[in-house]
């Protein structure tokens, strides 16, 4: 019989195998980035090497922060189940600050307008709701769209200001849940420039209902006002 104790062991052990005691934690070479997980994880003054693979994964979330494409979310998508099991041990780094619920957005930008073309062709004004975000005004769309991204992860963020920033036709919106994993404040750390809040989706499918907003002047151009 297969024991918890035992499943937790290999959990534990397949986690320290690749990140150690303390996840990026290395400060060689005046890693900037390492200090800063130091700090993080309440680990400041005690660095530590990282492993071959801990280094790989390094690499691809911060390049990922930078440019995201198609084989760096395969990569990451690879290494899913690793993540779920390093957010037990260092939940800093893996697991959301955010809980579950937390309304989420992800900017699109004009070149995935057909996203937008499909969803919302043919409404009209009473098929939207006036949001107000901050100083900005957006018009959701009521009903859920079908969401099919084409690539296995997905950044999203708890900043609809920051969503807003990366995308330049549309905001998509829906709530977190099990599917997201990352720390925003780790994911900052990653990127090296501000705080934007960022989570990643893994997987191409949506528990929760994912909504479309336009910003005011986009929903007046689309309704034929300007």
């Amino acid at each position: 019989m297969i024991k918890l104790k035992n499943i937790l062991n290999e959990t534990d052990a397949e986690v320290k195998s690749t990140f150690g005691n303390i996840a990026f934690g290395d400060t060689s070479s005046s890693n900037i980035r390492g200090q800063k997980f130091l700090t993080l994880q309440g680990k400041k003054g005690s660095p530590e090497k990282n492993t071959k693979l801990e280094d790989e994964i390094m690499n691809v979330l911060v390049a990922w922060t930078s440019r995201t494409n198609t084989p760096r979310a395969d990569y990451l998508a690879s290494k899913e189940q690793l993540f779920r099991k390093a957010a037990k041990v260092f939940p800093m780094i893996f697991k959301p600050e955010t809980p579950n619920g937390t309304p989420l957005y992800r900017g699109l930008k004009y070149t995935q307008n057909k996203t937008i073309d499909a969803s919302l062709k043919g409404t009209t004004p009473k098929d939207y709701k006036k949001v107000k975000h901050g100083m900005n005004t957006y018009y959701s769309y009521v009903k859920p769209i079908n969401y099919e991204p084409h690539m296995s992860v997905q950044s999203w963020t708890s900043n609809v200001e920051s969503a807003a920033h990366f995308g330049d036709s549309g905001i998509l919106t829906t709530k977190q849940d099990d599917d997201f994993l990352f720390n925003q404040i780790a994911m900052s750390i990653f990127y090296g420039r501000g705080m934007e809040n960022e989570i990643l989706h893994f997987g191409k499918s949506y528990k929760n209902p994912v909504f479309i907003m336009v910003e005011e002047y986009n929903f007046e151009y689309m309704m034929g006002n300007l």
